[in-house]
């Protein structure tokens, strides 16, 4: 009669009958390579971090101090410049409008009747409030010349460009007239489909496509030929769509070409934080290995 024993995998057979035991021992194959390949840390020089949000695109390495904020935006020119109806520009952005004389005089009443509630009104320490006189205030700016500091900047010209496509800040600087129409890709955290202009699945992985591979090679001096040499992490929120994010995995390894993804649900702000004040650690490392 026989006896099977197991300790830790491994099958030990006892032949009872014949005299002298006799042990048959059978191990699982282990591909001991593949396991240290694994284990082994990744470099943070070869992975590269997006963290895409509804305004800003965040991005940079795990061994970056603080990440690049580059706007989450595109503006694609438009193909026939006659149809005036298909140009879009996204509600995100204020719209420069002009104020007519009437709306100049109603603010500058609702000011007045402001600066006469403040003036009757006391401080939080209980003091009288005291209200500099409106012709000593005038007299004041016409002895003082204005002058910008080191911190404040003029606001740069509106753009009339030519290229097919901008993003970044200068998407705000294009002027209204130009032919463009302005899209986020990214809202509430997940792909910003819709039923206008840029709002198909399609049109929104290609700006997203666009905006993130300008950005790498903008801000971390990485060429689209070296993707293939680098690994990407996608930063998404709690809750999001299965499918949509089966979709950006394919722009980021098939698309893109990136060697390796992974996607990192995130719910608090402080994780993404932690993620590039430090380095990338080991464990990480098995967890990006999605090729």
């Amino acid at each position: 009669m026989d006896s099977i024993t197991s300790n830790n995998g491994e099958i030990f057979k006892h032949e009872m009958d014949a005299g002298p035991s006799c042990i048959e021992i059978e191990q699982p194959q282990i591909d001991y390579d593949h396991q240290k390949q694994l284990q082994a840390p990744v470099d943070p020089r070869t992975c590269i971090v997006l963290h895409p949000g509804s305004r800003n695109l965040r991005l940079g390495r795990p061994s970056d101090s603080q990440p690049y904020t580059v706007l989450h935006a595109i503006a694609r020119r438009l193909r026939n410049t006659n149809l005036t109806s298909a140009r879009r520009r996204d509600p995100i952005i204020v719209p420069l409008t002009k104020i007519s004389s009437d709306k100049l005089e109603e603010v500058e009443e609702c000011r007045i009747k402001v600066s006469n509630i403040l003036q009757a009104s006391l401080k939080s320490d209980g003091s009288q409030r005291y209200a500099t006189p409106l012709k000593q205030i005038a007299a004041h700016n016409r002895r003082v010349t204005p002058t910008i500091d080191e911190f404040s900047s003029p606001c740069p010209p509106l753009l009339h460009p030519s290229e097919d496509y901008l993003i970044g800040d200068q998407v705000l600087n294009i002027s209204p007239e130009a032919p463009y129409h302005i899209h986020f890709p990214w809202q509430r955290g997940d792909l910003n489909t819709h039923s206008g202009i840029s709002g198909s699945l399609t049109a929104v992985m290609a700006d997203l496509e666009t905006i993130w591979s300008c950005a790498i090679e903008d801000k971390l001096g990485i060429s689209r030929k070296e993707f293939k040499n680098f690994r990407c992490c996608v930063v998404i929120p709690a809750l999001y769509s299965r499918e949509h994010v089966v979709h950006i995995t394919r722009l980021l390894l098939d698309t893109m070409g990136f060697a390796a993804c992974f996607v990192f649900q995130v719910s608090d702000v402080h994780q993404i934080e932690v993620m590039f004040r430090f380095e990338m650690p080991s464990t990480m490392s098995n967890l990006m290995e999605v090729e």
